[in-house]
């Protein structure tokens, strides 16, 4: 029995991620295990023994078992790869709900310290780093000027004047000693500083 592509799905529960096939809610793992089990998936041939997971390839078809239970049964091997990527991305999700606070702490001290970048997509947290770092006091005290990380407008491009001093070596590898002699004299007679008598 085929089973189709379709009817498999990897939705994230908080930390969870869970494996529902044909509606049914088919395994609970928590992110590692589901990382774990997204990368063997793509690449079944190479598991190492201490795997939770066991598999069983039958020409163009894979069977994935976790202890007694069967995760997928009859999965055809191109589309265990991609529910091995897919698998890997939710992995990534329920992560960042899982390590949540620390994302923010992190988010706040960047944002505190003017750097213009963010360590997550989901805008709730962004929304709480943002809150973190203008209202905690310990991280006021310790980072306390705010730099602004938004930027205004379009950059634009400043010309400036050529450099007069740009050249002059050449000029004074062209010019003979007399020459040379003349204006460094004219240089020292032009200058502001008074020049030392003996």
């Amino acid at each position: 029995m085929s089973i189709p592509q379709a009817s498999l799905l990897f939705p994230t529960e908080g930390a969870r991620v869970l494996i529902v096939l044909n509606g049914f809610r088919v395994a609970d793992l928590d992110w590692e295990r589901a990382r774990l089990l997204g990368r063997a998936l793509q690449r079944p041939r190479e598991i190492e023994p201490p795997s939770p997971f066991s598999f069983r390839i039958e020409l163009d078809r894979l069977f994935v078992g976790m202890g007694d239970a069967i995760l997928f049964g009859d999965l055809p091997y191109d589309a265990a790869a991609q529910a091995g990527q897919i698998l890997i991305m939710q992995a990534g999700a329920a992560e960042e709900s899982a390590k949540a606070e620390q994302i923010i702490a992190d988010q706040a001290l960047a944002t505190r310290a003017g750097l213009n970048f963010g360590l997550s997509n989901n805008p709730k947290i962004l929304e709480a780093a943002k809150s973190e770092a203008f209202h905690n006091r310990e991280l006021r005290l310790a980072i306390p000027t705010m730099r602004g990380t938004a930027m205004y407008g379009t950059p634009g491009v400043k010309q400036y004047s050529p450099d007069p001093h740009v050249g002059a070596l050449e000029q004074l590898a062209d010019m003979t000693p007399e020459q040379r002699k003349a204006l460094a004299e004219q240089a020292i007679k032009e200058s502001a500083c008074p020049t030392s008598q003996p």
